[in-house]
């Protein structure tokens, strides 16, 4: 198993560093460039949609490596591949040809309702498990889910190597969680787009030579999302260790949206308001935020994130003992909060 592991994760970043470097000069010949802005945090030219590798090496690997290496539900691998690769689609032509937010939103939203339709189960939420809520609101909540964790990844994606980086804890996480407790489902399929993320991170991190995009944000958000719907529904991880896992981007998002809206601001808009683009502008630099976030999620979510799936029963106090001294940190960065600050820094 562990070989068959290494050689995927292995084929999965070559390639997906491969198609990157094509896609920055196929980028560069055709203009796909971001220009600096004052709401950005980058200060040169740098081609964007990067994130392409990850959507077609991932699904091609799911296609050809993944059947072997897992014991995954048929349905979980549909809803994974095509759906992984529809919202890469809709991510690539919104890189292309910035679509209108509203359209963007219902597609989003039907890709999510298709996936949750074919998920063989959705998981039980302990404490929220105590109500005996009906399926229509059940089904509703499992598709906003998505929908957030699709814009979440999206609006996490601001500094260099921030958004690959965390996708490949919250991978990774996952992986070592299924280990520990001795279950090696989808161990293979998690594995692939980890590869897939080191592959671009290469062309990313510290300094960007391209972007990642919609096409590779939104495609890991929703990736990460059916994946904590798929396990958790079959009892593999506790739902609560993928809310751990998380736990940055849900708190530094969430946190920062409801200071917009109770604060009066138009929070609809674009902004450079997130925690984390606060303490990027404070320190100067992108790669030493990107490192620090990445240790918390090392130190602090990871071991509480495997607690909660080992000692189920008490998963919802380890999440509250998880993300409120997260939730401090941003609070204390005035996450959301207009205030006068430079909107740039020479990075990228």
């Amino acid at each position: 198993m562990a070989s068959s592991l290494i050689f995927v994760l292995s084929v999965s970043f070559a390639a997906s560093a491969a198609i990157t470097w094509v896609w920055v000069q196929i980028a560069r010949r055709y203009h796909v460039i971001d220009q600096p802005n004052a709401r950005g945090a980058h200060s040169h030219p740098t081609p964007r949609g990067g994130g392409i590798a990850i959507v077609l090496v991932s699904v091609a690997a799911f296609l050809a490596f993944a059947p072997h290496f897992s014991s995954h539900d048929d349905s979980l691998f549909f809803v994974v591949s095509l759906g992984g690769l529809a919202v890469g689609i809709l991510g690539v032509l919104d890189d292309l040809y910035s679509l209108r937010a509203r359209f963007r939103f219902a597609i989003q939203l039907a890709i999510a309702a298709g996936a949750v339709y074919f998920l063989p189960e959705l998981p039980q939420l302990p404490v929220v498990s105590l109500i005996d809520w009906p399926s229509w609101l059940v089904f509703c909540a499992a598709v906003l889910s998505i929908v957030w964790s699709i814009n979440l990844f999206n609006f996490m994606d601001g500094i260099n190597g921030l958004a690959g980086s965390e996708a490949i804890f919250v991978l990774l996480g996952a992986v070592l969680i299924l280990v520990v407790s001795g279950q090696h489902s989808d161990l293979g399929m998690l594995i692939v787009v980890v590869g897939a993320v080191l592959g671009f991170l290469v062309f990313n991190f510290p300094n960007a030579k391209v972007f990642m995009g919609d096409s590779g944000s939104c495609f890991l958000g929703y990736v990460i999302a059916i994946f904590a719907l798929g396990s958790s529904g079959s009892d593999s991880i506790s739902p609560w260790s993928w809310v751990i896992l998380y736990g940055v981007f849900v708190v530094d998002t969430t946190v920062t949206l409801l200071v917009r809206i109770t604060t009066g601001q138009k929070w609809y808009l674009p902004h450079n308001l997130h925690a984390y683009q606060k303490l990027a502008r404070a320190q100067g630099s992108h790669a030493r935020v990107t490192s620090m976030i990445f240790i918390v999620n090392v130190v602090w979510c990871l071991p509480l994130a495997v607690l909660a799936t080992l000692f189920s029963d008490y998963s919802f106090l380890i999440v509250m003992i998880a993300l409120i001294p997260i939730t401090i940190g941003v609070v204390k960065l005035d996450g959301g909060r207009l205030s006068i600050e430079p909107t740039s820094l020479q990075n990228g």
